[in-house]
């Protein structure tokens, strides 16, 4: 009976410590998983920092995209203006062109008309500067002894103001003045066949500087027609080589 009962006593102790070992085991193995979930924990902390780290990099990655698209949209946008105003100033360089093209043909027109036509009458300004007219210009050299005289052909008439067409034709009548340069006001000069003017050419005065301004046409006149150059009320310089008034007879009436 007592043999039995220290046996049981053992036996008990010895269950004792086999939950002891059971509890130690289950500890260690707590610790081992506890050490398993903080390194994962730990794990999935560092994988956050990198999702973190490529969404910050993605999210420049984005505004340096942006930024780039925008400076290639400028870029774009320059391009294309500069090709449009290129564009531009080759058809206007090309009109200017033509233009020229255009006028050169009229020249040589003019000067192979001019070529052929005889030259009637021609004065030159008498040496006046800075002298007020308004009217009637009487202002041309009439010394027929200076090397500046009237040039008269045929029975071309000159009376100090007016030429008289000795025949039914076609003339080119030319005129040029130069306006002083104290002036502001708009000045100029017109060709007149009696009472009719038929070209008028006028323009502003700078200050400071001379301006000559020059016309010309071609008309069909008849004998005894007068032609007379008028000035609007400024101070023009008549020098010998600033002005002068002429005709050409392109062409007689048949």
């Amino acid at each position: 009976m007592q043999q039995s009962f220290n046996e049981k006593i053992e036996e008990l102790v010895e269950k004792g410590r086999k939950r002891d070992r059971d509890i130690e085991e289950l500890q260690s193995h707590s610790v081992q998983q506890n050490s398993t979930v903080n390194g994962l924990i730990s794990q999935i902390d560092n994988l956050k920092s990198d999702v973190t780290t490529i969404q910050q990099f993605d999210s420049e990655q984005n505004v340096t995209i942006q930024e780039l698209s925008v400076s290639i949209n400028s870029v774009n946008d320059t391009l294309h203006k500069q090709a449009q105003d290129f564009q531009t100033t080759e058809e206007n360089l090309s009109s200017s062109i033509d233009q020229l093209q255009t006028n050169f043909v009229d020249l040589n027109r003019t000067l192979t008309v001019l070529s052929a036509a005889t030259p009637l009458g021609h004065v030159f300004g008498n040496g006046s500067t800075d002298v007020e007219n308004s009217g009637a210009v009487g202002l041309w050299t009439t010394d027929t002894l200076s090397d500046y005289s009237p040039i008269l052909n045929g029975r071309m008439s000159f009376d100090g103001t007016a030429f008289t067409i000795p025949e039914d034709g076609i003339y080119y009548i030319y005129g040029m003045v130069t306006i002083a340069h104290d002036l502001v006001d708009t000045c100029g000069f017109s060709l007149f066949v009696r009472p009719a003017s038929f070209l008028t050419a006028n323009d502003q005065s700078v200050s400071g500087a001379q301006q000559s301004l020059f016309g010309s046409q071609v008309r069909k006149l008849q004998t005894g027609h007068r032609v007379v150059m008028t000035t609007t009320n400024c101070k023009y310089n008549f020098g010998i080589d600033r002005s002068y008034f002429g005709i050409y007879l392109l062409q007689r009436e048949l």
